[in-house]
């Protein structure tokens, strides 16, 4: 009995003809055994030898609910009560003489007869080949085997086969309808008879015949391999570009949600705290008090207090601009990494019916995941400003009030601030702001094979998150955002009418446009540009694309 792996239709025919006591063995006459996976692009594959026991036990352990529910597990333990491991035809040479051979399928049909033709033949007696195509999935491997069994029982009662084969075939095929294709191997007596008589006329005839059909099988074997492979080729590149195409329209879709959904709630809490802690109102309400009653505040008073404007002013922008750029690209990360598990879950599900609870992400672990985009507001704001306040002190020590600023020293004082504060603590301190600092231990534990059975789902993603976000390819995609949204801020600044372009104004002067720049950054996502303009940039677009691919940047 000869299929291609020597598991379904082969096993099958093997196990009806043994129980019925006859002498039966099995092949198969593939390279590799083969069997159904999650996927048609995802086979399981073992070696010839390998005992069914070993593959039962493998697939159990791999998915018992797929395995059992397609067929496959019930298949191996029939398999491995009839012999211990699937045998190939081209090996069988020792394993002693066959009278019939059944194939199930044209191709195996023509390898078992090519096999067949490239053997010495020590015997010179005839074999039958026979093919019965059985399409190979359990139900038609069972009726194949029934038929098989049947015309091995009519066989075995006739002496002399060879005379009558054509008739036994005739008659099972009407009684079947089933067409089969047979052979014999060596040729019969008659045939030898014949060819004792007659061999010097016909051994150039025979020899040129013979070189014509073996070359003939060849090129058709060839060319039939061509098509296949060609069919093969264009199917995969049809699901190659829908899987692309699929994968495209959910990365666009993913890139919506943050638009519209995570980023504006999480820009609205963020302007909220940058007001409540970075209030001006408090210090200009205090020193327009001073100006009415001049003997209510010194001169050293005065000067302390717009001193504490001037750093107040430039450190609520300067904080604005990285925040709102630190946020939404992080928010950006955020939702590819998510978007990217949930597209891969829903295409296990679509290969597999039943996936365990603890392999797919659950809408609890997405909401807290989602929501841990708030931890700068919540915890890393306190820090964030102090840092901040001190890097904006730091540059604007020697700033005068009255020293003129141009639109040209405002962007360098901007982007020296943020300089400054960029290189405080840390290369990777911007990730401290976005996320908690126990990742760092979970992390370590990551690294080690008995830490990871400890993290949940939730902890896998926020790790990824946080390696993404210490990656010096995401600090470079920051510092571009960020040089793109102050060239962006003075470039409106130059648009405003005023001597702020040609001679400049006094920086006592210019303080109340800088603090008014901070609500413009923050706004909601569809009216602000600056948002517009970091989501936009190419970079940025080539970056996010390989975080959802999960493709390391280079």
């Amino acid at each position: 009995m000869v299929c291609s792996s020597n598991q379904n239709r082969s096993m099958e025919a093997h196990h009806i003809l043994k129980r019925e006591g006859l002498d039966v063995c099995s092949y198969g006459t593939g390279t590799h055994v083969k069997l159904p996976g999650p996927s048609i692009r995802e086979p399981n594959v073992y070696d010839f030898g390998t005992p069914y026991k070993h593959m039962f036990d493998e697939l159990r352990r791999k998915d018992p609910e797929l395995y059992k529910r397609n067929g496959i597990l019930p298949m191996l333990k029939r398999n491995l009560n009839v012999k211990t491991a699937p045998q190939r035809w081209q090996d069988n040479a020792a394993d002693g003489v066959f009278d019939i051979v059944f194939t199930f399928e044209e191709k195996v049909f023509d390898m078992v007869m090519e096999d067949l033709h490239s053997r010495d033949h020590v015997l010179m007696k005839p074999v039958l080949v026979i093919n019965l195509e059985v399409k190979d999935n359990h139900e038609e491997a069972a009726t194949g085997a029934r038929q098989t069994l049947a015309l091995c029982q009519e066989l075995e009662v006739i002496e002399n086969w060879e005379d009558r084969i054509d008739d036994i075939i005739t008659n099972f095929e009407r009684q079947h309808r089933q067409t089969d294709r047979y052979n014999t191997h060596p040729p019969t007596q008659d045939q030898m008879e014949f060819w004792t008589r007659h061999k010097r006329k016909v051994y150039v005839t025979l020899g040129v015949f013979g070189s014509g059909y073996l070359l003939y099988k060849f090129y058709d074997s060839r060319k039939q391999q061509l098509i296949e492979l060609e069919k093969e080729l264009a199917s995969d590149r049809e699901c190659e570009q829908l899987v692309k195409a699929q994968m495209k329209l959910h990365f666009e879709n993913i890139q919506s949600i943050a638009d519209t959904t995570t980023l504006p709630h999480a820009m609205l809490h963020l302007r909220a705290r940058v007001e409540e802690r970075l209030d001006l109102l408090h210090l200009t309400e205090k020193l327009m008090k001073g100006k009415g009653q001049p003997d209510t505040l010194t001169s050293l008073e005065k000067l302390e207090l717009w001193d504490r404007i001037k750093v107040q002013s430039f450190t609520k922008t300067v904080l604005s601009i990285w925040a709102m750029t630190a946020l939404s690209l992080y928010i950006r990360v955020q939702v590819n990494i998510l978007g990217r598990h949930l597209y891969i879950d829903t295409a296990r599900s679509l290969g597999a019916a039943h996936l365990l609870d603890d392999e797919v992400i659950d809408r609890n672990d997405q909401q807290q995941f989602l929501a841990a985009v708030d931890f700068l507001c919540n915890y890393g704001m306190p820090t964030l400003i102090s840092n901040m306040q001190t890097a904006a002190t730091k540059v604007l020590k020697e700033k005068r009030l009255k020293d003129s600023f141009t639109t040209s020293v405002l962007h360098e004082t901007i982007l020296q601030i943020l300089d400054m504060f960029m290189s405080m603590g840390s290369p990777h301190q911007l990730v401290d702001y976005l996320m908690p600092e126990d990742l760092k231990y979970k992390s370590a534990a990551f690294s080690s094979n008995d830490g990871q059975n400890e993290l949940t789902k939730y902890d896998l993603l926020m790790l990824e998150t946080h390696a993404v976000l210490s990656s010096d390819e995401f600090r470079s995609i920051v510092d571009v955002s960020l040089k793109a949204v102050v060239n962006e801020l003075v470039q409106d600044m130059k648009d405003q009418p005023g001597n702020i372009n040609l001679t400049g104004v006094p920086l006592a002067k210019l303080l109340p446009k800088v603090a008014q720049m901070g609500p413009l950054l923050l706004q909601e996502p569809s009216k602000n540009k600056f948002i517009h303009i970091v989501r936009n940039l190419p970079v940025a677009e080539v970056f996010f694309t390989l975080v959802y691919a999960n493709t390391p940047p280079s």
